[in-house]
This record gives structure tokens, C-alpha cells and sequence, in this order.
């Protein structure tokens, strides 16, 4: 089984990749309280890579990042659930388990989500 890979903002750019040759490794790892080296159940059939940030506007703060907003809205256009993942790595903060929650209500899995525990998730002020 092949699933699609979507890196940064190059849609069009996007390669087949076979299972077989995706591992579990510092970038892509199962949950970290799992005990299991199986990198997903049931690989999802598009797998986005990259930023997940906020934007911080006068009017609020804004789940954003070109990679999680193509999840975003690719999970909303899909038919079947748990198509759509993201890989990323986020803060160990409030704001990373916030957008890792958010990215779940709008469907995207997030298997290869991993948390720092140094640096803070990313805010972008404009």
C-alpha cells in the first residue's frame, strides 16, 4: 500500500512512498507513552509534513502553518476519516496541545505529532 506525502507547500510536488520503507525514527515516531515500533495501524492515506504554528492577529490567535492548514482542509474534503495526518513537532506547552487538539476536531490525525520539551510552538504576530 502506497499513501501520498505532502511536504510544506509543495502539493505539487507530492511522492508515493511504499510502507514498507517508512520507520519509526526521531521525526516520526508512534505515541511516545506506546510501547509499540509500529509506526501506524492503518497508514493514512495522505501524510502532510511540517510547520504547525499560530498566528496571533488583533482579533485572536489562529491555527496556521501552510502544512496544517492543507491537512486542514484536505481532512474536511475527504470522504473516509483518518485519511488526512500531519507530521510535526510542537512545543511541550499550552499552545502545542491545543493545536495537536484542534487538528484532531478537524479530522487530521496526528500519529506523527511529536512534542519538544525546550522550545515553545511556534507563534507567528501579525
Amino acid at each position: 500500500m502506497s499513501f501520498l506525502v505532502l511536504a510544506a507547500t509543495l502539493v505539487s510536488a507530492a511522492a508515493f512512498i511504499p510502507q514498507s520503507i517508512i520507520k519509526p525514527g526521531p521525526l516520526i515516531q508512534t505515541n511516545y507513552a506506546a510501547s509499540s515500533t509500529q509506526l501506524f495501524t492503518q497508514p493514512p492515506t495522505i501524510l502532510c509534513l511540517g510547520e504547525t504554528l499560530w498566528d496571533s492577529l488583533p482579533s485572536g490567535m489562529y491555527l496556521g502553518g501552510a502544512p496544517s492548514n492543507v491537512a486542514m482542509h484536505l481532512a474536511s474534503l475527504l470522504p473516509e476519516n483518518n485519511t488526512v495526518a500531519i507530521a510535526s513537532c510542537l512545543g511541550k506547552d499550552q499552545l502545542g496541545h491545543e493545536a495537536k487538539r484542534r487538528l484532531e476536531l478537524k479530522g487530521v490525525r496526528s500519529d506523527c505529532i511529536q512534542f519538544h520539551e525546550e522550545w515553545e510552538t511556534g507563534e507567528d504576530l501579525l
